[in-house]
């Protein structure tokens, strides 16, 4: 019986049955949805300032808040890699429950920290909050990498969808105890309001225990299937061995099949796939690591400031969270409608609908001064849906060009440009809002997709893609 059951797993294994894909969509749905805090902190930022000024210190300002959405982006992209490495050596499961407990802990302790001191919400719902999303989040990736963008897209939309759920839970957690404010002119001032503030977080944090540990529970990274032999090392001797003119120990193989692109997601595609120092040696590689860079830029001035932003012409915070909830659905779609567009055109033409998009959006926001609430609603809810296509767009286009076996890793290297760069809309927004306002700092802005269009006019990753699946190049580890 033993040995029945046995036979019957390691059968599993090697089969996975069809609907083991729809339990890690499902899974990572539940995984993303805890995962993406930093899309919260827009509105959740007047709330947190709101409580500190009035319960610690009078000089507290958004400003200083930008350092808690900054050091989230930063250690995040620092542990992108690392969670991509951990999958593969110790587990999906294992990787994703580090993370997810490393999360868990930073929002559920922000109770203390926000009653403390600014820094200590940074170190929690930045530092400890950001290792963790940095950690987990590339887990649902790297157990789906193996299909298109459209897969990716779906895990990137549960990202986003979450940004809906803490929004609410702060906004009608207070509305629940009977406290509305319609007018605000800079600060929150109502107590009753301002005593809910703490528990936001322990409420989040209980939520997340119940949604992770189902999630954690569903993640199983999908074997990769192998259609020319039954052990990728056994091809890649064969790859190996046809790039030094031995003959293959296949004889159904003839001169036409080296000319015949081989099917991604296959074990040829998988055996050729590119390590991080030979991608990182490609303009490709650069080109998506300047494009991913400046949309993330983007990010980095939109969600501290959208609504600080729209308080300066709109008092009306019913309607300001409304806008936020509105935003959530459209990045949610977003990266739906931007991994089909991937799929159904190519990289170059969904980044530029992307790029563009923002462009736009960022060098007119200020315009909504003008048109009022209507306006002001299109224009947030069109940068939510633009930005997000960059994650469902580039974790596809990094598989597709270097390769499926290490495509996490250098996805995570090319996340981990956001990180980097997670302290520059704060000094920016030092120097210019203060200085010039807000026309001076959109402006800017738009600076930053202007260069992910021109990079991604210049893309040529299909050139690498077919350099990459030369045998020789292969072999030799040559730079491409």
């Amino acid at each position: 019986m033993d040995n029945m059951v046995t036979r019957w797993l390691e059968k599993l294994r090697e089969n996975p049955p069809p609907w083991q894909g729809v339990v890690v969509c499902v899974c990572g749905f539940v995984l993303e949805l805890t995962l993406g805090a930093i899309f919260t902190f827009g509105n959740l930022t007047t709330y947190m300032t709101s409580y500190m000024r009035d319960r610690l210190d009078p000089t507290i300002n958004y400003a200083q808040l930008m350092w808690v959405s900054a050091s989230l982006s930063f250690f995040e992209g620092l542990t992108l890699s690392l969670g991509s490495w951990l999958t593969n050596r110790i587990g999906a499961r294992w990787t994703a429950f580090i993370g997810c407990s490393l999360v868990t802990s930073g929002v559920s302790l922000c109770y203390f920290a926000v009653q403390h001191s600014v820094w200590l919400v940074a170190l929690l719902f930045g530092v400890i909050n950001g290792l963790g999303v940095g950690i987990a989040y590339v887990v649902p990736l790297v157990c789906g990498m193996s299909v298109r963008s459209i897969f990716v897209s779906s895990v990137a939309c549960r990202h986003g969808l979450c940004w809906s759920r803490p929004l609410h839970v702060g906004t009608v957690y207070a509305r629940v105890v009977g406290v509305v404010c319609y007018v605000l002119v800079s600060y929150f001032k109502d107590q009753q309001l301002l005593s809910q503030v703490p528990y936001v977080f322990l409420l989040t944090g209980g939520v997340y225990v119940v949604l992770q540990a189902l999630a954690i529970a569903g993640m199983i990274k999908k074997p990769v299937p192998l259609k020319e032999s039954d052990d990728c090392q056994e091809l890649g001797v064969e790859l190996q061995a046809t790039a030094d003119g031995m003959k293959p120990e296949d004889p159904s193989s003839d001169p036409g099949a080296a000319d015949q692109e081989p099917e991604e997601g296959s074990a040829a595609d998988y055996s050729s796939s590119m390590t991080i120092m030979q991608a990182v040696k490609t303009p490709t590689f650069w080109q998506l690591f300047v494009t991913y860079l400046c949309n993330n830029l983007c990010i980095g001035f939109i969600n501290p400031l959208w609504k600080t932003f729209g308080q300066q012409f709109i008092q009306d915070d019913r309607f300001l969270s409304a806008v936020g909830s509105a935003a959530s659905v459209f990045n949610l779609l977003g990266r739906v409608i931007w991994g089909f567009v991937n799929d159904r055109t190519n990289y170059r033409v969904a980044m530029l609908g992307v790029a563009g998009l923002l462009l736009t959006m960022f060098a007119t926001l200020y315009l909504t001064i003008h048109g009022g609430k209507a306006m002001f609603l299109i224009w947030v809810c069109l940068v939510y849906m633009s930005f997000p296509g960059t994650f469902s767009i580039m974790p596809a286009e990094v598989a597709h060009v270097f390769g499926l076996q290490h495509a996490g890793e250098i996805y995570g290297l090319i996340w981990l440009s956001g990180g980097l760069v997670a302290p520059i809309p704060v000094f920016l927004t030092d120097l210019l809002l203060q200085r010039f306002g807000y026309l001076a700092l959109f402006l800017t802005s738009a600076v930053f997709p202007t260069l992910s269009v021109i990079c991604t006019l210049t893309f040529r990753g299909e050139s690498t893609r077919r350099q990459r699946l030369q045998p020789k190049a292969i072999k030799n580890g040559n730079s491409i």
